[in-house]
C-alpha cells in the first residue's frame, strides 16, 4: 500500500514509549535543577492564609505537558523570577515524525481536490478575463473600461444587479463597456445552466435584456417547461429556441464563463471587475461596481493618453493577467493496460482517477466521473487506478477484492457495490458483495488468499507516486492533475475537458 502522508513510522513510535518514564524523570531534575541554581531569589516563608494553609513559594517548577492544571491559583510572584527552563525535545509530548508531503486539502491524505484559491484583494492586480466575440456585451469595443459581471439567474444577489449595466450604459455612455458572463459551475440548483443556455439562446434572437428579466423574475421556477412559456412571454421564435436548447447549442459557452470565474477565483456572485480588476470589498451594491470603475477610468485615461491603443486597449490590459490553471501544465504517461475503464477506448479525453475504496471522498465523487462518461460515451474514458491508503485499514482488502471481481468480469458492478457499502468492507462482507452481484464465489475466495492482486497495486501505487499523488481521489485529465472546481462536479470536467483539451471540437 501507499504509506498515507501523515502516518507515523510504528518503531519511532514504539521507541519514544519504551523511552517515555526515563525521558520524564529527565524533564523533572532537569526543572528543579535550574530552578535551584540559576540566581532566583527564594522568598520568605509566606505567613499563613485563612484555613491554615501557606502559599507556596514561587520556585520555577517543571509541569508535565500532558498534566497542566485547568486554573491553577496564582501565588505571589518575586520580583523578576527567570522563567521555567524549556524542556529538552526528547521530553515532548509528540514524537519526532519525517516531514509529511503535501496533500490535496481537506486532511487526512484521502481528499479531493482544493479549489482555485480565493484571489487575494489587490488594487493593481489585473486578472486575465478575456472576452470573446460571442459574449453579451454593450457598448464599444474599444470603450476605456470593460466591466465583467459574472452573474446566475437563480442567484438572489445577482438579481438585485441585474438593473447594474443599464445603470453604468446611462452614466458612461461610450466609456465603459459592460460584458455579462454566467457562472453556471458549481451549480446553484438543477437548471442553472439551462437557464443560462436559455438567456443566450434568447442573446442570439436580440432579446437578451428581455429575456433575462424574465428569469431572474421566475428564478425559482426556471424548469424546461418554465423556460419554454417565458421564450413565448418574450417573442421568440419557440422552433429555435428549442432546437438551441435541445442541441445544448450554447452549454459549452457557459461552461467557458464557469472556467473562466474559477480561473481567477470568483466565486462570490454577482462578481464584478473593470479593466481586470477586481471589487475590494464583498459589498454587492451599485456602489461598489460604479466605485471600481471610476478608479479604472482614471487608470485608462493616464494610460491611454500615454500612447496605449484604444481598438486592444482591454485585450492588451488582460492577456498577461494573473488566473490559476485548472489543469497541471505537467503531462505524465500512464501505463493502464489491463487496468478497468469506462467509455471509448481511443476516447479523445481520457481520465485516470487514482482511488481508495474505503475513502468518503472517493464515494462521492464516483458517480460524477460516471455521469461525465455517460454525457460522452465516445469521447471520454474512464480508467479505475488503485491507491488503498494505509490510513484505511480495510482499503487494501478491498481492493484485492475488486480485482478478483475484475478478473470475473465484474469489476465495475463490484466497484458500486463496495462504494455503496462502504462501513462493511470486512472479509465477509467482501464474500457476499461478491455473491450478489452474481461471481463465483469460491474462485472469488481463493484469489483474495492467495493475494495475487498485489502486483496491480504495487504498479499501480508507484505510477501514483510519479506523478504525485499523495492523497484520494488524484484526478488526471489526459496525464494532467486536475487543479479546477472542488469535488469533481462532471460539468467542472467538462469545463476542463472543452476549454483544456478540445472536447466538443468539430
Amino acid at each position: 500500500m501507499v504509506r498515507a502522508a501523515k502516518c507515523t513510522e510504528p518503531d519511532m513510535k514504539l521507541a519514544f514509549e519504551r523511552s517515555l518514564p526515563a525521558l520524564l524523570f529527565v524533564y523533572f531534575a532537569l526543572g528543579y535543577v535550574v530552578g535551584r541554581f540559576s540566581g532566583v531569589t527564594e522568598p520568605k516563608a509566606a505567613p499563613a492564609v485563612s484555613g491554615g494553609s501557606a502559599v507556596a513559594p514561587a520556585v520555577p517548577v517543571a509541569v508535565s505537558p500532558s498534566a497542566v492544571p485547568a486554573s491553577p491559583a496564582s501565588p505571589p510572584t518575586p520580583s523578576a523570577p527567570t522563567p521555567p527552563p524549556t524542556p529538552p525535545a526528547a521530553a515532548m509530548a509528540t514524537p519526532p515524525s519525517p516531514t509529511p508531503a503535501p496533500t490535496p486539502a481537506p486532511t487526512p491524505a484521502s481528499a479531493p481536490a482544493a479549489p482555485a484559491p480565493a484571489a487575494p484583494i489587490d488594487p493593481n492586480q489585473i486578472w486575465r478575463i478575456p472576452v470573446f466575440k460571442d459574449d453579451v456585451q454593450f457598448g464599444p469595443s474599444n470603450a476605456p473600461v470593460t466591466a465583467v459581471i459574472f452573474t446566475a439567474f437563480d442567484c438572489d444577489t445577482c438579481a438585485d444587479a441585474a438593473g447594474f449595466p443599464k445603470k453604468l450604459e446611462e452614466k458612461y455612455g461610450a466609456k465603459v463597456r459592460v460584458v455579462l458572463k454566467h457562472k453556471g459551475v458549481p451549480i446553484l440548483g438543477p437548471d442553472t445552466i439551462t437557464a443560462a443556455e436559455a438567456a443566450l439562446a434568447a442573446h442570439a434572437q436580440g432579446k437578451y435584456a428581455e429575456m433575462a428579466a424574465k428569469l431572474y423574475e421566475n428564478r425559482k421556477s426556471l424548469d424546461r417547461a418554465s423556460l419554454e412559456r417565458i421564450a413565448g412571454e418574450v417573442g421568440l421564435d419557440a422552433a429555435k429556441f428549442k432546437a438551441a436548447l435541445d442541441a445544448g447549442t450554447y452549454r459549452g459557452q457557459v461552461l467557458r464563463d464557469a472556467l473562466t470565474a474559477n480561473e481567477i477565483g470568483a466565486h462570490s456572485m454577482p462578481n464584478f471587475t473593470a479593466n481586470g480588476a477586481r471589487t475590494q470589498t464583498p459589498d454587492k451594491s451599485y456602489a461598489t461596481l460604479e466605485k471600481l470603475v471610476e478608479q479604472e477610468l482614471e487608470k485608462a485615461k493616464a494610460k491611454l493618453e500615454g500612447g496605449a491603443k484604444g481598438a486592444s486597449f482591454y485585450d492588451d490590459l488582460v492577456k498577461g493577467g494573473k488566473f490559476f490553471e485548472q489543469l497541471d501544465p505537467k503531462v505524465n504517461t500512464f501505463d493502464s493496460t489491463g487496468a478497468p475503464f469506462l467509455g471509448a477506448a481511443d476516447a479523445k479525453v481520457v481520465i485516470s482517477v487514482f482511488e481508495d475504496f474505503q475513502c468518503p471522498f472517493c464515494a462521492k465523487a464516483a458517480p460524477m466521473f460516471k455521469e461525465f462518461v455517460d454525457r460522452y460515451p465516445k469521447d471520454v474514458k474512464l480508467v479505475f487506478r488503485q491507491l488503498p491508503l494505509n490510513i484505511h485499514d480495510k482499503a487494501e482488502i478491498a481492493a484485492l477484492a475488486s480485482i478478483a471481481a475484475a478478473n470475473q468480469g465484474k469489476f465495475w458492478e463490484y466497484h458500486d457495490k463496495l462504494y455503496q457499502n462502504q462501513q462493511s468492507l470486512d472479509r465477509a462482507s467482501l464474500e457476499r458483495f461478491a455473491g450478489e452481484v452474481g461471481l463465483d464465489v469460491a474462485k472469488f475466495k481463493a484469489e483474495l488468499d492467495s493475494s495475487s492482486g498485489k502486483a496491480i497495486l504495487q504498479k499501480d501505487g508507484a505510477e501514483a507516486q510519479r506523478a504525485g499523488a499523495s492523497g484520494t481521489p488524484a484526478v488526471f485529465l489526459n496525464g494532467r492533475k486536475y487543479q479546477g472546481i472542488r469535488g469533481y462536479p462532471p460539468e467542472g470536467l467538462e469545463a476542463i475537458a472543452r476549454v483544456y483539451l478540445g472536447l466538443g471540437a468539430k
